[in-house]
């Protein structure tokens, strides 16, 4: 049995992490590539007492209470039930209307025809309906478009239960669970009504307005509009382009086109022109005008083997857009387009619904996200994070003990007497074992965690619920083996 101790007097919570392994898998952080900083914590804006929310979508456009045009109200989807909230702070959510469905996935399209007499239509489908309100109207009503839907499968009476839509090039562009193809509208969908002699509703998507997957025979999973028509089967993914003819108006070809499926259609995390999606074999991946990378390897794969991802969503943070996607059990991964490193992001797991940086939480609060606070996935706010790589290029050994040394500089007030330290310990920076909770006081003292069975190197990693300046003076571990 031995003892080996690392240095840390020049380490304080202040510093928030000293140096770390790239391959690590982080908890609650992002790599700037200046260090590791705090995520986006949840930071409330207002009540709404509106729960269950499946989706929030905010317009480029809106009208307030006033009458007076805005930069957009928020719609959210609850259940079955379409509100609206105005930007006033005093103002109650409005209700648009109800829906179908009462669960599943919503996508949004918002009108490129903002020119139309005061309308400004919002489409959004649900897997069994399409829909539209006009975002120029303070109290909207929801329309119903199922008499709109496209004809499939050569029939002339079984119409698209719509799954996903986008718009793009003033067109709606559609596909359907029913289906195996994607369906695109007339220009100017917008025109069409139900009253309507010389546009007729039926005659949105008319019987022809379609295409199939032309690199293997598959099933078209979502399409996408962006500056280019992404079209992601499950067995392939195609982009489609622009053609100037108003009758066959996309083409692709094979050269634009790769063997490579989606995994989920809702794995899909959409920035500007660019897309971020878990493939058929899990790979992270980006497309950008036209372009396919593969941006995860096998090493950072590890950490969502087994997981299927169930949402995706977009987040700002310290100068930085990640990519997020989400699982069924709360597990979260995030890519920093800036960084290009994959973190777990625990702290986001409670996410219902995102729309730009917005959420609305299980007790119906609306909310942001902010880089001032973040917390754990028990909901304990964290203060600051530390981990390093205290141990390495030894041969195997067993961790016995760990004694800690600390002082806290700042006498905390009677609440805040027993700060918590959660002290995790991992043999790659990949793996960590289950925390160790530490009481702390205000006294400088030695702590011991004991038992833990590691190879031939050691991470450390501290994460601090309270606010209090904490000095780490040395860390002491008691080991057998591991002579070098």
């Amino acid at each position: 049995m031995q003892q080996v101790s690392a240095d840390l007097s020049k380490l304080t919570t202040k510093q928030s992490l000293s140096r770390y392994n790239l391959d690590s898998r982080l908890d609650n952080v992002i790599n700037t590539g200046n260090g590791l900083e705090s995520i986006y914590g949840q930071q409330f804006l207002r009540k709404l007492d509106i729960i269950n929310v499946r989706a929030i979508y905010k317009a480029s456009i809106g009208i307030g209470l006033d009458g007076s045009v805005n930069s957009g109200n928020l719609y959210i989807l609850a259940e079955n039930q379409f509100w609206m909230v105005t930007p006033e702070e005093d103002s109650e959510p409005i209700l648009c209307g109800e829906i179908t469905t009462s669960n599943g996935t919503v996508t949004f399209a918002e009108s490129q025809g903002q020119n139309l007499e005061g309308i400004v239509y919002i489409y959004f489908c649900d897997g069994m309906s399409l829909y539209r309100l006009n975002a120029l109207t303070l109290k909207p009503e929801i329309e119903n478009l199922k008499n709109a839907l496209p004809m499939v499968n050569g029939t002339d009476n079984v119409r698209g239960q719509p799954s996903f839509i986008s718009y793009r090039s003033h067109r709606l562009l559609l596909t359907c669970l029913n289906s195996t193809q994607f369906f695109y509208s007339e220009t100017n969908p917008d025109k069409f009504a139900k009253n309507s002699q010389e546009h007729p509703l039926d005659k949105m998507f008319p019987s022809d307005n379609f295409y199939s997957t032309e690199t293997k025979a598959d099933r078209t999973l979502r399409i996408i509009g962006l500056d280019l028509i992404y079209a992601f089967g499950t067995k392939t993914i195609e982009v489609w382009r622009d053609n100037n003819d108003a009758y066959d108006p996309y083409t692709t070809s094979i050269n634009g086109n790769y063997l490579s499926g989606l995994s989920s259609p809702h794995a899909v995390a959409i920035l500007h022109n660019e897309i971020y999606y878990f493939d058929d074999l899990l790979r992270l991946c980006r497309l950008s005008s036209g372009r396919l990378e593969v941006l995860s390897d096998r090493s950072n794969e590890r950490i969502w083997d087994g997981k299927k991802f169930n949402n995706a969503f977009v987040i700002y943070v310290n100068g930085c857009f990640i990519a997020c996607f989400q699982a069924t059990d709360g597990f979260t991964i995030g890519y920093n387009t800036k960084s290009g490193s994959i973190s777990e992001l625990s702290c986001l797991s409670n996410v219902r619904a995102v729309s730009e940086e917005y959420l609305c939480d299980t007790e119906g609060n609306l909310c942001a996200f902010n880089d001032h606070t973040y917390t754990m996935a028990n909901g304990n706010v964290i203060s600051k994070i530390i981990q390093l790589e205290v141990l390495h290029n030894l041969k195997r050994f067993s961790l016995q003990s760990i004694m800690i040394d600390y002082s806290i500089k700042t006498i905390p007030d009677e609440a805040e007497i027993n700060n918590q330290v959660f002290l995790f310990v991992s043999p790659d920076g990949l793996n960590w074992r289950d925390a160790r909770v530490l009481n702390l006081d205000m006294h400088t003292k030695t702590i011991k965690s004991f038992g833990f069975g590691l190879c031939s190197k050691m991470h450390a990693r501290l994460v601090f619920t309270n606010a209090n300046p904490v000095v780490f003076n040395s860390f002491t571990f008691i080991i057998n083996g591991g002579t070098k």
